[in-house]
């Protein structure tokens, strides 16, 4: 199972502007465009980063998905 934390690279307490920072810093890091030479492993990560930002941005997610993960 993907925890959203490590993905994002943020400790379980994270605020809120923390988490967008991170997704960010993930986002521009797993941009496809910015890496073409490995295009589906890029877009996997880009993908998993972009689904832990919608989940920990929201806090009524949030709260779900710290009392009983992703599932």
């Amino acid at each position: 199972m993907v925890d959203y934390y490590e993905v994002l690279g943020v400790q379980r307490h994270a605020s809120p502007e923390d988490i967008k920072k991170a997704y960010r810093k993930q986002a521009l890091k797993w941009h496809p465009d910015k890496n073409p030479e490995n295009k589906e492993e890029t877009e996997r990560k880009f993908k998993q980063v972009a689904e832990a930002y919608e989940v920990l941005s929201d806090a009524k997610k949030r709260n779900i998905y710290d009392k009983y993960g992703k599932e």
